[in-house]
């Protein structure tokens, strides 16, 4: 019975956009041998055993009563960018994941904006989709490098390329970027934003704040590690370093930082929603964090590939 139902959930996740996929992307890490129609149970969540595809989905509880969000029907999503090409639309309450689109190039950022889906690849090419149609990506621009890091706000794209360039483009103008500003000798390895500012992370380890107006930037702090990943959340910033750091830093201060959890990878990519962090590892793990706990993360999935960027969202 449980089985089915879990089925019959990630049908409905794959039927609600497109039937992206036959079946959900799951990845299998238990022993089926003699497992039956039955629930398990690990740890605090419950994995079911899906008969029909041979493999186990893990359904995470969720707090209906502290997240608005699902208490009004909606459902929490990612689009999850993979090394090896591939990007994902997940529904995140089960992990329960399908192709959105092929790309062949690593997918080293995203962003959703309303309809629109923006995605920069290493090759340089900024890709624009629409959330609403599977493999519906065309080219919106090219670069000079590898496209890093992307924030969206108001009317404009940024994005940080690892020519050390931090572009400006027009959301649905093709060819219309500019260099917004330039850090020499650089690399732009991420991007975060809010309404008054744009979070830079430098290869050199050096985190900027740049005013949203004009290409003002100061250096907030430096981690002296390469910052692979930022999300904006409140009045923090937090950053995912090579050396499998996670920092939490407030936006109105100057070395304002403080290790906030710790993993034994790389953190690539990170997504803030709910008062949750999404982390995607460099040992092919997903994160969940807790956004006001230092050392909250747990283990959400394992994947099969490596998770280069990612973006959450209600629908």
């Amino acid at each position: 019975m449980h089985s089915t139902e879990t089925i019959f959930i990630c049908f409905l996740a794959v039927l609600s956009y497109q039937a992206l996929d036959t079946a959900c992307y799951t990845q299998i890490h238990y022993n089926s041998t003699n497992l039956s129609n039955r629930v398990l149970e690990h740890n605090r969540s419950k994995v079911y055993y899906n008969i029909s595809s041979s493999q186990l989905t893990r359904a995470s509880e969720i707090d209906s009563i502290r997240n608005p969000d699902l208490r009004s029907n909606k459902q929490l999503y990612s689009y999850v960018g993979l090394r090896e090409g591939r990007m994902l639309r997940c529904e995140m309450s089960v992990f329960c994941c399908a192709r959105f689109n092929s790309l062949n190039q690593p997918i080293r950022s995203v962003a959703v904006d309303r309809n629109n889906l923006y995605a920069g690849l290493e090759n340089g090419m900024m890709m624009m989709c629409q959330t609403h149609a599977k493999d519906s990506c065309f080219v919106l621009n090219r670069g000079g490098g590898s496209i890093n890091g992307i924030a969206i706000q108001g009317e404009y794209i940024y994005a940080g390329l690892d020519n050390g360039i931090l572009w400006r483009c027009r959301k649905y103008e093709a060819n219309s970027c500019e260099d917004f500003t330039r850090f020499p000798n650089e690399s732009v390895e991420s991007l975060a934003m809010t309404e008054q500012y744009i979070f830079v992370g430098l290869r050199s380890g050096d985190m900027l704040r740049c005013n949203v107006d004009m290409p003002a930037c100061v250096v907030l702090n430096s981690a002296r590690r390469r910052i692979l990943s930022l999300a904006a959340s409140g009045g923090y910033v937090f950053a995912g370093l090579d050396n499998g750091i996670m920092w939490r830093c407030r936006i109105d201060i100057r070395d304002g930082c403080i290790d906030f959890n710790r993993a034994n990878t790389p953190i690539n990519a990170m997504a803030v929603i709910d008062q949750h962090i999404y982390a995607g590892l460099e040992n092919r793990v997903m994160w969940k964090c807790n956004e006001g706990w230092a050392d909250s993360c747990s283990d959400m999935e394992r994947t099969d590939h490596v998770i280069e960027s990612m973006v959450a969202f209600y629908a």
